[in-house]
């Protein structure tokens, strides 16, 4: 099996028993599930071939894709500190949509958030949504990355 991209796949190409089978990944239907298109071959030089021209003509790359409104930048913090109550628990724990709603976000945002984590400026933000500040959600370890500039 060949594998195609970086962090993220973009496609396969797989030998099955005569054939060669072309899968990419060309975004997520309405409710969340990738959408995966398959063709089939009968070489292995015309699946490499399809699969180029399948990532051509769906303008797929393995870049990450960024959400509206997400900011640049390493991801520090983790929601789940947020839903819980903070690293002691003494806020009051939220589920992720109270948490989408206060900030007036999607959930489909939220979700994305929650897999990749916070930046510090998106804890910050998230923090004070939710009416609480940053250091109360996640500890010291914002105290010591605001250090750090």
């Amino acid at each position: 099996m060949v594998m195609i991209g970086t962090p993220q796949r973009i496609g396969s190409i797989q030998k099955s028993r005569q054939r060669w089978r072309v899968v990419v990944t060309a975004g997520r239907h309405s409710d969340g599930r990738r959408r995966q298109i398959v063709r089939t071959v009968d070489t292995e030089d015309e699946a490499n071939d399809l699969l180029a021209s399948m990532v051509a003509e769906f303008g797929l790359t393995a870049a990450r894709r960024r959400q509206p409104g997400r900011e640049a930048g390493a991801r520090l913090f983790s929601v789940s500190l947020l839903l819980a109550g903070g690293p002691l628990g003494l806020l009051p724990r939220r589920s992720l949509q109270s948490v989408a709603d206060a900030l007036g976000i999607t959930i489909e945002q939220a979700r994305a958030s929650y897999q990749s984590g916070l930046t510090s400026f998106e804890a910050d933000r998230w923090a004070v949504a939710c009416a609480a500040h940053p250091f109360e959600v996640w500890g010291w370890s914002w105290i010591e990355l605001a250090e750090a500039g």
